[in-house]
């Protein structure tokens, strides 16, 4: 039995070894969330309507940042799963500032859902 099993355990672990090795190219990635933060604060497409009352102030980019960057914490298989979500977070921040009185130029944020998820697929 020694012998016949540590035979069996050894193809496990061979088998384990090239399935981890090969499915390296699929594995789950994430996004560095400095670069991220750095990236949503300095994108000017993020405007806010800021004179239509409180909750349009100035600083509402760094809370529209937090929620991307909540949204978006999550790890991609793609680009493409990447890119849904993040306008799935954009649309529903939308409606959300919309219906706080915020005027219609609010969150331009494709660029930044390109430009947050191109670097995934490499």
């Amino acid at each position: 039995m020694g012998k016949g099993f540590l035979n069996s355990l050894g193809r496990v672990m061979l088998i384990a070894g090239l399935v981890a090795f090969f499915c390296g190219a699929c594995a789950l990635r994430s996004i560095n969330r400095d670069e991220f933060w750095s990236m949503c604060v300095m994108d000017s497409s993020l405007t806010l309507g800021v004179n239509d009352g409180p909750a349009c102030a100035s600083g509402d980019r760094h809370i529209i940042c937090e929620r991307f960057e909540a949204a978006m914490a999550g790890e991609f298989t793609s680009q493409a799963q990447c890119r849904d979500m993040c306008r799935e977070t954009r649309q529903q921040l939308v409606r959300e500032y919309l219906f706080q009185g915020c005027d219609s130029r609010i969150i331009g944020a494709e660029g930044l859902c390109r430009k947050y998820c191109n670097g995934l697929d490499e």
